[in-house]
């Protein structure tokens, strides 16, 4: 298990560099006139996130089953 939680580190960082860039791009719709555009480009960055963090989780726990 210490091996699988090795392994998803680096989608950690993905998790928390994009949650601070969606923040950023957030507070920035709200401050902006092309908020929208900004907002959407927010959800790009937390959609991408998540399917690389889920990628690499579904790949991680594929290693452990196969052991």
């Amino acid at each position: 298990m210490i091996a699988v939680q090795s392994e998803l580190a680096p989608a950690r960082g993905l998790q928390v560099l994009a949650g601070i860039s969606a923040i950023v791009l957030g507070i920035l719709a709200f401050v902006l006139t092309a908020g929208a555009t900004l907002l959407m480009v927010g959800f790009l960055v937390v959609g991408a996130a998540l399917l690389a963090t889920s990628a690499n989780f579904t790949q991680s726990f594929m290693r452990m089953l196969a052991r």
